[in-house]
């Protein structure tokens, strides 16, 4: 299998965001497996760190987190109280964990909106000096996808039952992982 979900949670919309947490779903278009999975959250307490390694904070998105409800702010709470790296840490095991599912050059990588989790990714991983573990020419987009699924066969992914509170990152690249396949098998069905 060499597609990956990933879904990121963080404290800004911008490019250079500062992540809380980042989780990445292995699966097959084929939808025969969604198993294994990375999720991690960031600590911002590395006093060896310099601040704006961790990416910009913005008050607005602060204040759209506290309007969230009880579940998204808790999924985070105690995934930083689970398991939480220095980003540079993170962004080390999960390189490791993309580089164990494929070559460089083979994975493909998807996330929900080509201009939020791979550029925010990207940026964390430039500013701790260390490569993107993909190729920028296999970046996918869900949206897209999903968009194409419902103008060309009428497919709409929005009508896949959800499980997990929206805006938990693993919840999240799961169930973006499920739409992907379900769009694809539509996609493909003969017509």
């Amino acid at each position: 299998m060499n597609n990956i979900m990933i879904d990121l949670e963080t404290l800004s919309t911008n490019p250079n965001a500062a992540i809380l947490t980042i989780a990445a779903v292995v699966f097959s278009l084929d939808g025969k497996k969604v198993d294994d999975y990375f999720y991690t959250g960031i600590s911002m307490n590395d006093v060896d760190t310099e601040p704006a390694e961790y990416g910009h904070i913005d008050p607005s998105t602060v204040r759209w987190w506290m309007k969230e409800s009880d579940d998204a702010r808790a999924a985070i709470v105690n995934m930083t109280a689970v398991k939480s790296e220095s980003l540079i840490t993170a962004l080390f095991e999960l390189t490791c964990f993309i580089q164990r599912q494929a070559a460089h050059d083979d994975i493909k990588v998807w996330s929900k909106g080509a201009s939020f989790d791979l550029p925010i990714l990207r940026s964390a991983f430039n500013r701790c000096r260390m490569d993107v573990p993909w190729g920028f020419r296999n970046e996918r987009d869900v949206r897209t996808l999903i968009d194409l699924g419902q103008l060309l066969v009428g497919f709409n992914a929005d009508d896949i039952r959800r499980t997990g509170p929206k805006h938990d990152a693993l919840a999240d690249a799961r169930f973006q992982a499920k739409q992907v396949i379900a769009t694809y098998k539509a996609l493909n069905k003969p017509r």
